[in-house]
């Protein structure tokens, strides 16, 4: 079922901004944490880009829900002409970079960024939360 999840078009007949909406609903399902949306896009954002963003999204989310043990988190998405940000952190118990070696699903979102050319960050420590960077550049997209 979950590689099936996994191929599937996610965003289908659906927005981003709807897409992304759907995936603060479960989470609140799950944990009883409703996400703090910030969504700000210029303008409509191509498959090409918004189906790994909705990914790297999804699995930020499904690390909070197995791991963080947190009571916030707060998601903001902007464009401007030029790029995509995106901004995940939560405020859960966080990790030791150096020591997380089992993290497929954070080289997945490292994966998914560059192959858009972008840059991708992850910081955290024991304590103090995590916090997901993603800046994807715009202009051969358009």
């Amino acid at each position: 079922q979950s590689v099936s999840t996994m191929r599937s078009h996610p965003l289908q007949e659906q927005s981003l901004e709807q897409a992304i909406a759907n995936l603060a609903e479960n989470m609140q399902r799950t944990t009883g944490i409703l996400p703090m949306l910030k969504i700000n896009l210029a303008y409509p954002i191509s498959a090409e880009i918004s189906t790994p963003i909705y990914r790297i999204i999804q699995e930020s989310f499904t690390n909070i829900c197995k791991y963080a043990q947190a009571t916030k988190v707060k998601l903001e998405l902007t464009t401007t002409d030029t790029t995509l940000y995106l901004l995940v952190e939560d405020n859960g118990k966080g990790f030791d970079l150096g020591q997380n070696t089992t993290g497929f699903g954070q080289q997945s979102m490292r994966d998914r960024t560059l192959a858009l050319g972008g840059k991708f960050n992850i910081n955290s420590t024991p304590g103090s939360g995590c916090q997901i960077k993603v800046e994807i550049p715009l202009l051969r997209y358009r």
